[in-house]
């Protein structure tokens, strides 16, 4: 399928997960590749670091340990701008903050 696509010269091929993006990776190095929900992109292999990638590939790490502290740091300059405490950035389900839409 991924052949398909690219003998086709989308302008991007977009992957959902772990299982999908090495096909894309090995399918082009030359149609950009954004993925989603691939837990480790750099030990994957998919992206030389999150900070720059250095191939055709891009994408969205949700569970990455690289970023946890840059999130952590993210979530408390944003609730802090709300004049919020640091320690509620890391909220519970049920709390305000998850609840409200």
């Amino acid at each position: 399928m991924m052949a398909e696509l690219v003998a086709l010269q989308v302008d991007v091929l977009i992957t959902v997960g772990t299982q999908t993006a090495p096909y894309a990776r090995d399918a082009t190095t030359s149609i950009p590749v954004a993925f989603i929900f691939v837990p480790d992109p750099v030990g994957s292999r998919f992206v030389e670091s999150l900070a720059r990638p250095g191939r055709n590939m891009t994408g969205l790490s949700q569970f990455g340990a690289d970023i946890v502290l840059k999130r952590l740091q993210f979530s408390a300059k944003s609730f802090l701008a709300c004049r919020a405490s640091p320690s509620s950035s890391i909220p519970t389900p049920r709390s305000p903050i998850c609840t409200s839409a």
